[in-house]
């Protein structure tokens, strides 16, 4: 657990959402499936895309930047493919409905990819393709995202830090997980240590408006056997697994690895743990829309 974190109990937070959700417009299932996105995105260790988001979410919806009430529309498609408009609906609802389009069309063809439009901010990336991954498909997906990077040897933001994730299914253990963005954290990190008014590291390589660097804050009946594949993922895990460790590592973990131990640890415990600045933030939100916050709901300080 991280020191000074506040410990919020899964189920209570879970309420927060949705009650959350349903004031800002949205139906019962849809609050669901946002509120279980950004939860996982808490258990696996990434919580700058998880609840932190949450009071974000609620004031676009309120303000009227994402539609609440989304009239998803099916513009093209094919044996192998689908494009799908979801009518400005947060991205985390129109990833999941892109997800389960594209895997249907997978598991008749072998292979499918799906695009979405008019979509917004999906949260935690590595949340659609695991579930690809549980359903036994290889899966990747990517995103556009708003300018945040300056191309090599300029200094103006023209370019997206867009988020790239793989999942590969394994027989009995959790997916092999690669989610990374294009610089060493994503920007949800950055404004973390500027809520908590902390410096963030020269080597993370962020530049001022200067330009000056700056401390401020499985899909087989096409390609094999789905069994033979399998034994090869376990086989290629468990050359990774065999490396000697460096010293004072402990051990030797696969993409995805870490992440997964984190959720199965707070997953025991119950609970998960924020930062001080977004508790706070939860717990404005709660107070205007008129429901329970973080205080009413088994918030304890670790």
């Amino acid at each position: 657990m991280t020191p000074g974190a506040v410990e919020l109990e899964l189920g209570p937070l879970r309420e927060l959402g949705r009650a959350a959700y349903r004031k800002a417009g949205l139906t019962a299932a849809d609050a669901d499936t946002v509120v279980e996105v950004q939860l996982a995105a808490d258990l696996r260790g990434v919580d700058t895309h998880g609840f932190q988001r949450l009071p974000w979410y609620v004031r676009h919806l309120q303000q009227g930047r994402n539609n609440p009430t989304p009239d998803y529309r099916l513009l093209k498609e094919s044996p192998v493919s689908v494009v799908l408009d979801a009518d400005n609906a947060l991205g985390q609802l129109a990833c999941v409905r892109l997800a389960e389009l594209t895997m249907a069309k997978g598991r008749e063809a072998g292979l499918a990819v799906g695009v979405t439009r008019n979509s917004n901010d999906w949260g935690c990336g590595a949340y659609y393709p695991l579930m690809a991954a549980e359903q036994g498909f290889v899966a990747f997906a990517t995103t556009t995202s708003v300018p945040t990077l300056a191309p090599f040897g300029g200094r103006t933001r023209v370019l997206g830090n867009d988020p790239m994730v793989y999942a590969v299914p394994r027989r009995s253990a959790p997916a092999i997980v690669l989610d990374m963005a294009l610089t060493p954290v994503a920007l949800g990190t950055v404004m973390r240590a500027q809520a908590e008014h902390q410096a963030i590291p020269e080597e993370w390589g962020f530049l001022d408006d200067q330009g000056r660097p700056t401390t401020d804050p499985s899909a087989a009946s096409l390609f094999g056997d789905g069994d033979r594949f399998l034994d090869e993922v376990e086989s290629m895990a468990a050359q990774v697994k065999a490396s000697t460790p460096l010293p004072g590592a402990g051990a030797v973990y696969l993409p995805g690895e870490p992440e997964a131990l984190r959720a199965q640890e707070a997953l025991a415990r119950g609970t998960i743990g924020y930062p001080p600045s977004v508790v706070a933030e939860l717990e404005e939100m709660a107070a205007s829309l008129g429901i329970l916050g973080p205080a009413q709901v088994g918030g304890r300080g670790s």
